[in-house]
Order: C-alpha cells, then structure tokens, then sequence
C-alpha cells in the first residue's frame, strides 16, 4: 500500500471531434454517455406497410421484430441507466469521471456512433439539460486545450502546482465546477493535510502523532469515504511511526490494526506476518544468490586463466545452473 496524489487523467480527442458535439444543432447536443450504447434499430414505416399487406412477410420478419424489440429494449434500459449515473456524479461532485468515460468511448466508436448516441439521449433529457450539456461540452473544449498549454513549475510544490490548475478549472466552468471536480479536490486538499502532517512528525511522539492523524481523519467529507479506504488510511498511520524504531512501531501496530479493521484485525496481522516471513525469505534467497555467483564468477575466472577446456567450461556452466536450482528449491520449494 503506498501513499498517492494523482490528479485524475484527462483524455484528449481532436479538436474537429469535440466541436461536432460541442456546436451541433440542439437536436444534436442532447447528452453524453458514459458507455458506448449501438446505433437505435429504426423500422421505416413502408417496411411496417409492407408487412401488413403481406402476411407470409410478417410471419417471416416476426423473429427478427422480436430481435429488434429486445434489441431497443435494451438500448433503453442502458441509457435510462447512463443519465442515472450522470446525476449521481453530479450528486456526488465527480462529474469529470462520466464525461472521461464519454471521451474514451467516442474515441473507439467515433463520430457517427456518438452522434447517433446524442441523439437517443436527446429524447431523454429536457431542454434545458440539453442546453446545459452542450455549453458544459464546449467549456470542456477550452479546458483540454488550456491545460495542455498550462505549464506548471516543478520547484513549485503539489499543493501550488494543483491550485493553479484549479483556478483554470474554476474561471472556465464557474458554478458547474464542483459538479465536474468538488470530490477531487476534497481528495487533495486531504492529501496535501496528510503531507503537511508528516513533514512536521518528528516535532511529535508517536502517541501524539497519531492523534493529529485520527482528528484530521475524523474530518474526512463524506464524499471521501469510498476514496480513502481502511487500508489507505491504515497506511497513513504507518507512515507516521515510519522513522521510529521497529521494535516502537511494532508496539502500536495491533491498536491500528484494530481501528481500521475491526473484526477483521487478525486476518491482517496475519496476512501481514506472512508477508514479512516471505519478504524476509525472498531478502535472504537474494543474499545467498548474490554470493554464488560471485563464487561461480571466481571459478570462471580461474578456468580462463588455466586455458581450461571447452568440456571443463561446459561442466562449470552446469554445475552452475544446478547450484541456482538447488538454492531456489531450498527457498520456495520450487
């Protein structure tokens, strides 16, 4: 488990591409979709004529009517199921998410497929929605574009770096910006809290820092709780006793394990145990590796030197080879 910040990846698709979506004809620009959804199955009212004058052609058409049906049917229930994300994102100020998820689609389906998606999600959106996604599409433009050209200073440290990319995001989207980014930024301001506090550790003891820890974990947004897991913030704690000695840190361990896993602490303690033996395990095998090869490295030397035969070099090299088997048979059995 290690400590990350990662600002979340924007994908870029063609400027000619995302113009289509963002200034198309209202009765284009009614939604994205966060899956690629197939082009809607459309029965042409002379073929439904036709088949009514014919009876043996509908007796014949009829299985394919039903596959059409089930086709449509599903298609429905996967964009009713779409828009019902879309809201929860919004719901949940990670709207960024869902229109990321569009873009890559688009870029396997391309731009007849998402237009034609457009407009299937058109019929299930008011017009005001529609509106509204269209301009939010077109901001999302200006925004790939600006901050593909935003260059950040490396000297600067992540908690500047991520507030200049914040203040782009904040004068391009205004009020739709914590709809599109307010989890991700509660989720940094969380991480950069954590870093703040683990620079100023060892002003602490243990006991003291890691009730500096519980107060801010106590603080968390509920936003974060499906982001910052048990196991992420177990980590946290660790990361706090880091630098003190083992035998110290061990000594708060079980507490941890207690806090953050609850009935399951025992189970962690002793997936924990046996990753440490194996670990161990693994640093000794590397060790006793290390020195036979330079052994075998020695005794090569030695043969170069005496003009050894080929057979004698061919001897050496298997031998060799048996000596690493036999020392990874004794470590892992195998």
């Amino acid at each position: 488990m290690k400590k990350r910040f990662a600002l979340v990846t924007i994908t870029l698709l063609s400027a000619a591409l995302l113009w289509q979506y963002a200034f198309a004809p209202p009765q284009l620009s009614a939604a994205v979709v966060p899956s690629s959804i197939p082009a809607a199955t459309v029965i042409s009212a002379t073929d439904t004529v036709a088949t009514r004058q014919n009876p043996s052609l509908q007796r014949a058409t009829r299985p394919t009517d039903e596959r059409v049906t089930g086709r449509q049917q599903r298609q429905q229930a996967e964009i009713e199921a779409a828009l019902q994300q879309m809201h929860k994102q919004i719901k949940g100020q990670n709207l960024q998410q869902w229109l990321h998820q569009f873009w890559a689609n688009c870029q396997k389906a391309g731009p007849q497929q998402c237009l034609q998606t457009l407009d299937l999600y058109q019929q299930q959106l008011s017009t005001a929605e529609a509106a509204w996604l269209q301009q939010l599409l077109a901001q999302y433009h200006d925004y790939q574009q600006l901050l593909a050209e935003l260059v950040l200073d490396n000297n600067l440290d992540k908690p500047t770096q991520y507030n200049e990319v914040r203040k782009l995001r904040q004068r391009l989207f205004a009020e739709d910006y914590s709809k599109l980014f307010g989890q991700e930024q509660q989720f940094a301001e969380q991480q950069f809290a954590f870093g703040q506090l683990l620079a100023q550790r060892e002003q602490l003891d243990a006991a003291q820092r890691l009730d500096a820890l519980f107060a801010q974990q106590q603080q968390l947004a509920p936003q974060l709780q499906p982001l910052l897991s048990a196991d992420l913030l177990y980590q946290q704690a660790l990361d706090m006793l880091a630098d003190l000695p083992d035998s110290e840190r061990q000594a708060f361990i079980p507490r941890l394990q207690q806090r953050y896993f609850g009935a399951d602490a025992e189970q962690v303690a002793q997936h924990e145990a046996r990753q440490a033996g194996q670990q161990q395990q693994r640093e000794l095998y590397l060790q006793q590796r290390a020195l036979l090869q330079q052994q075998y490295a020695n005794l090569k030397q030695q043969l170069l030197a005496e003009n050894a035969s080929a057979s004698q070099l061919q001897q050496w090299q298997q031998e060799y080879a048996a000596a690493l088997a036999q020392l990874r048979q004794l470590h892992f059995g195998s």
